[in-house]
């Protein structure tokens, strides 16, 4: 909320990077530190989504992707492309 506050927020859709894998929704559980976040609620989208309307009271949908993933659509149309990324882990993406 502080950071609401800083930049005046006034949308109601965040698209928010996480570096683990992600499907509707749901984080994959059995992947490093970030998987613990799926023993808070299932799909931890919604889990977001629903606490972050419920502080800026109104309603927030966010949106949750693999960060590679999310990287990778930067190269959507460009042919025979792969997206590594280097941090904690490796990461790989394939463009559609």
């Amino acid at each position: 909320m502080n950071t609401f506050r800083q930049v005046a927020f006034t949308g109601e859709k965040i698209y928010m990077s996480i570096a683990n894998y992600v499907y509707h929704g749901k984080i994959y559980s059995s992947r490093g530190g970030y998987g613990k976040l799926s023993y808070i609620a299932s799909n931890y989208e919604e889990y977001l989504s629903k606490k972050l309307s419920e502080i800026a009271e109104k309603d927030i949908k966010l949106s949750l992707f693999h960060d590679t993933s999310a990287m990778a659509l930067m190269f959507k149309n460009e042919k025979n492309t792969a997206v590594i990324s280097l941090g904690t882990a490796f990461g790989i993406a394939f463009p559609e």
